[in-house]
C-alpha cells in the first residue's frame, strides 16, 4: 500500500491512499486553519464498487482550544488518518472547538447507487487540570464520549 499527501501553507488539501484493490482520495478544504470539509472518494480498481463521503465541520469560533502536544480531533475526526493527524501531518490543528459535524455519502455497487442515511452530530468538550472529555450526540445514535488523561512523566 501507499499514501500519499499534497499540502499548501502547511495544510494537506489532499491524500491518496492505494492497495491492491483500492484506490481512496481524501479532499481537504479549509477555512483559515479550521478543516470545514472532506470528502473521500474509493473506487474499487476493477470498477464495480464505490463510496463517495463527505463530512462538513463547524467550529465555536468564541472559545479558543487548549494545547495539548497532540491533536485530540485526530481520534474525533472519522475520516482521516489519526496516527497521522496525531503526530500533525495533515495540517495545524484548529484554535478552535469543534461544535458540529454533519455526514452525507453514497455507495454505488455494480453502478447502482444507493444513498447513506446522514449523519448530524454536536460536540461538547469539558477540559479538566489532566484530562480532556470530547461527548458526541446524535440523533437517534448513542452518545460518544472520547477520554483523554494527560499523564505526566518525570525523570
Amino acid at each position: 500500500s501507499r499514501q500519499t499527501f499534497n499540502y499548501s501553507n502547511d495544510l494537506c488539501t489532499s491524500s491518496t491512499y492505494t492497495d491492491s484493490n483500492n484506490e481512496t482520495t481524501y479532499t481537504y478544504k479549509w477555512n483559515n486553519n479550521m478543516l470545514a470539509v472532506v470528502t473521500i472518494h474509493n473506487q474499487s480498481k476493477n470498477n464495480s464498487d464505490l463510496t463517495h463521503d463527505t463530512y462538513e465541520y463547524r467550529y465555536d469560533n468564541r472559545t479558543l482550544a487548549s494545547y495539548y502536544e497532540f491533536n485530540p480531533l485526530a481520534f474525533v475526526y472519522g475520516n482521516k488518518p489519526q496516527i497521522y493527524d496525531a503526530m500533525g501531518y495533515l495540517g495545524k490543528s484548529t484554535p478552535y472547538l469543534l461544535e458540529f459535524e454533519e455526514y452525507n455519502g453514497y455507495e454505488s455497487i455494480n453502478g447502482k447507487r444507493y444513498d447513506i442515511q446522514s449523519v448530524q452530530r454536536s460536540y461538547h468538550i469539558m477540559s479538566g487540570a489532566n484530562s480532556l472529555i470530547y461527548s458526541s450526540e446524535s440523533p437517534g445514535y448513542s452518545e460518544y464520549i472520547f477520554n483523554f488523561n494527560i499523564i505526566e512523566i518525570t525523570s
